[in-house]
């Protein structure tokens, strides 16, 4: 059967271990929190645009069909 053994820790440095560790993870973390801001920040813009985009084709095409129509019935439009 193995004895167990204290090992003795050196307070200074294991405080000094972890002000490090804690100092990387924080920055880490903002890293990711500014990826992932900026993909977020990219992907909605271009969602938006692609909407708006389709929406300005349905209304290109509305207005269209809205003129074919006019035509048809002798009806002008006016801008």
């Amino acid at each position: 059967m193995e004895s167990l053994s204290l090992k003795v820790v050196n307070l200074p440095e294991l405080l000094l271990t972890l002000k490090s560790l804690l100092y990387f993870n924080h920055s880490f973390i903002q890293i990711l929190s500014f990826l992932f801001c900026f993909v977020f920040f990219f992907t909605t813009k271009q969602a938006t645009t692609t909407a708006a985009e389709a929406s300005a084709k349905h209304a290109q095409g509305f207005l269209f069909l809205l003129q074919e129509n006019s035509l048809r019935t002798n009806v002008t439009l006016k801008d």
